[in-house]
């Protein structure tokens, strides 16, 4: 996304188009990467982690604290790669609305 126009007109907001050209060029990586067939693999294989995770903290009653927090950790790790794809358009899409409100 080229925001050489935006900056031009609104100097004022010079860094703040800045920052949103750099999140723009990020998102659209992002983007990108969902589709290669290697990232849908990987995407399918933390949910396959995700789910066992969940199984285990629902059928083991007796879990050590330490063990569940474990669990509770890597779950959240997996989310975090997981949730980079689809944050990718709301990023996109938060930056279209912005720019159309300039």
């Amino acid at each position: 996304m080229d925001l050489q126009e935006y900056k031009e007109k609104h100097p004022d907001k010079l860094e703040r188009l800045t920052q949103i050209e750099s999140q723009s060029k990020w998102a659209e990586i992002m983007l990108d990467l969902k589709g290669h067939e290697g990232v849908k693999k990987l995407m399918a294989e933390l949910e396959q982690i995700i789910n066992s995770i969940n199984t285990k903290l629902l059928t083991f009653d007796r879990l050590e604290v330490e063990e569940r927090e474990r669990l509770l950790a890597d779950k959240e790790r997996c989310l975090w790669l997981l949730n980079k794809f689809p944050d990718a358009q709301l990023v996109l899409d938060r930056i279209t609305k912005y720019l159309e409100k300039l």
